[in-house]
């Protein structure tokens, strides 16, 4: 009995439609769920390397490729209903006579098919253009800076109407310090947001044009972050 394999691709376009199921039989079942995948991959290293098993198809009786020897290259993690006189088929004590007298194996009958997903291709590092995995990283530091600044601005000093200020010289200090920090933060969200909205999905993108205005009244332009019309450049981004 043989194992061959074929790629999921491959597999969608000839042989998903002759999949059935313990209800509704096909010429084909997918025995993968109990099959021991560990053994598999160590039996068939070369075939199996960094790939991932879809899919493991054994024929049905409903199918002309049927057999009924055993075969062993395939084995199941549990026993699995048999056919009497099965090779290597054996019974097992139950205290149900039904059960007791039934049939079972740890391999199925047949050639058996093993439907894998082909490796993703490894990403091309191109000058100047930040991977899949860069951006993931950018859009994470993005969100924490994000985070940051909402609780930095919850701890801004305020000055209440028809509050006195006792020591005005000590508020302009807070209020410059809380400056200094949230302007810090913008700046750094800014030099992340550079480049998300030149490579990123088109959503990240609007996110941070829709920020970028809400923020700091700037748009992208010509590759460079420029002042929305009859408003200033903020200094962090000069």
């Amino acid at each position: 009995m043989t194992v061959s394999f074929m790629t999921i691709s491959d597999y969608k376009a000839t042989l998903q439609q002759d999949v059935g199921s313990l209800m509704f039989t096909g010429h084909l079942y997918d025995c993968e769920d109990n099959v021991d995948k560990v053994k598999l991959r160590k039996d068939f290293k070369e075939e199996l390397k960094g790939k991932r098993v879809h899919a493991v198809l054994i024929y049905t009786e409903e199918s002309p490729k049927f057999s009924k020897e055993t075969n062993y290259q395939i084995t199941y993690r549990n026993p699995s209903v048999a056919m009497k006189g099965q090779e290597g088929a054996f019974q097992k004590d139950s205290v149900n006579p039904q059960i007791a007298q039934m049939w079972w194996s740890y391999h199925p009958m047949g050639d058996a098919i093993v439907v894998y997903l082909e490796p993703k291709p490894k990403e091309i590092k191109v000058e100047g253009v930040p991977t899949k995995a860069e951006l993931k990283k950018l859009r994470k530091e993005w969100r924490d800076l994000e985070e940051d600044y909402d609780v930095s601005y919850r701890g801004r000093p305020r000055c209440y109407s028809g509050q006195v200020i006792l020591d005005k010289e000590r508020y302009c200090q807070a209020e410059q310090e809380y400056e200094d920090e949230i302007n810090a933060i913008k700046k750094e969200m800014f030099k992340r947001a550079t480049v998300l909205i030149q490579h990123d999905t088109p959503f990240i993108q609007r996110k941070m044009t829709l920020w970028a205005r809400s923020t700091a009244s700037v748009h992208f332009v010509d590759g460079k972050w420029q002042p929305c019309l009859g408003c200033r450049m903020p200094s962090y981004l000069e």
